[in-house]
């Protein structure tokens, strides 16, 4: 019993040591969400010492604003993937997917196109930041 007791104490030691921050560091403090407003389906890339975000606007402009962070904390809007829709789409955008690939910023998303099927689309950006992305 003793040495059940003792390895208790042992684990809840460890825990508590692997809880408590290390050498006095503090946690920045911030408030939830980080994006105000109504911003589902979020993505966030890092790109240029900065992380990017952007986030489904459903029918309303700007499609997929595009936010800038060098925290992850304090963002503030800097454009938007689209600068307008597609001549395919017809609304509904959704679920945008930054990424960067081969030099070039691209975002992955999905709209309705005209009579409603859904479709995916791509935009893509040779040089990042940039304020709005070229749709394809």
């Amino acid at each position: 019993m003793t040495t059940l007791r003792r390895r208790g104490t042992l684990v809840i030691a460890m825990l508590g040591f692997a809880i408590l921050p290390l050498g006095g560091a503090r946690a920045a403090a911030f408030d939830n969400p980080v994006l105000p407003g109504d911003h589902p389906d979020p993505t966030v890339v890092r790109a240029g010492g900065a992380y990017y975000a952007s986030a489904t606007s459903a029918s309303w402009a700007p499609i997929f604003p595009v936010f800038r962070s060098t925290d992850l904390v304090r963002w503030r809007q800097v454009g938007a993937v689209l600068p307008a829709a597609p001549r395919w789409a017809a609304g509904n955008f959704w679920a945008p997917e930054l990424v960067r690939w081969s030099g070039r910023m691209l975002a992955f998303y999905s709209a309705s196109r005209r009579g409603g099927t859904p479709c995916l689309g791509v935009a893509s950006a040779a040089r990042w930041p940039v304020p709005v992305l070229a749709a394809a």
